[in-house]
């Protein structure tokens, strides 16, 4: 009994090894999970506790383009904050006014914000079209 036990644990493992290695091939075959962010600029608030990035991730050719402002808090447990994603490719900005605001300048259209935050962090944010 103690052997046959032991087999069908060895069978039971050897299955979730197959299925896992299938689930990642599979992954890897259709692109999930292989997202690429590029970061356009970057820069710290006056006092060093804040970082604002414009970023885009491309997630291949069933998503399309969008420009993000992104905030990372935190030296060691990391946070973030989406402050603005506008759709398209727009021009953008920014520029830190104090340690509390961040001004953010866009050429996107108003019907291209797919989404503002006015605080992250509890800095204001200042989203202007320009």
């Amino acid at each position: 009994m103690k052997a046959r036990t032991k087999g069908l644990l060895l069978a039971f493992g050897a299955v979730v090894c197959f299925a896992g290695a299938g689930l990642v091939l599979l992954d890897s075959a259709l692109g999930v999970g292989m997202c690429e962010t590029s970061i356009f600029s970057s820069n710290h608030s006056p006092d060093g506790e804040i970082i604002a990035r414009v970023q885009m991730t491309d997630c291949g050719a069933t998503t399309g383009y969008s420009r993000v402002v992104m905030l990372q808090s935190g030296r060691f447990w990391k946070g973030e904050c989406r402050a603005v994603a506008l759709d398209g490719e727009p021009n953008v900005t920014m520029k830190w006014m104090s340690d509390d605001i961040l001004k953010i300048a866009h050429s996107a259209a108003k019907t291209d914000i797919i989404g503002a935050e006015n605080l992250c962090f509890g800095r204001t944010i200042e989203l202007v079209q320009g």
